[in-house]
């Protein structure tokens, strides 16, 4: 069983029943805050690539006055690697085997069907597999006496 936080003090059902609802209607917020965000964004970005400066690292960014105030709108350019398909049979055709290593894969749906088709003890599946466990914490909104829930 997972620990929990112990909370100072438990809330009464009137409280607990108040502070169920503000946080469903906050999640509702932020779902349509979400939403706004979205579309507020695509003009902006599309700006930024279209007439956006680019520094020397290679994010481009506009920068809009206003007031006493400036908008430094930015896109950042993110670099990352990743090796090809291919790259083992080049490293291997020019002598860098060093480079590569075989690592063994348990295949999980071969030891699923073993266990299914009852080939693997309980004894074996305890020292395979460990459990954990942990809780999803939700809040919805549901009619007293239909039991109807409002997502």
């Amino acid at each position: 069983m997972p620990k929990r936080k112990k909370s100072a003090t438990l809330l009464s059902n009137e409280q607990l029943v108040l502070q169920g609802l503000e946080f469903i209607n906050k999640k509702e917020q932020e779902k349509a805050i979400t939403n706004e965000l979205k579309v507020l964004r695509v003009p902006l970005e599309d700006a930024v690539m279209e007439i956006g400066s680019e520094d020397e690292k290679g994010n481009k960014y506009i920068i809009l006055e206003h007031a006493d105030k400036e908008i430094v709108l930015k896109e950042t350019l993110r670099c990352g690697k990743s090796l090809l398909p291919e790259a083992i049979e080049v490293l291997k055709k020019n002598g860098f085997k060093h480079c590569i290593e075989k690592v063994e894969v348990i295949r999980e749906s071969v030891l699923e069907d073993a266990i299914l088709n009852g080939e693997i003890s309980e004894d074996i599946l305890s020292q395979v597999y460990g459990m954990k466990t942990s809780y999803a914490f939700s809040a919805s909104l549901r009619n007293r006496f239909d039991g109807e829930v409002k997502d």
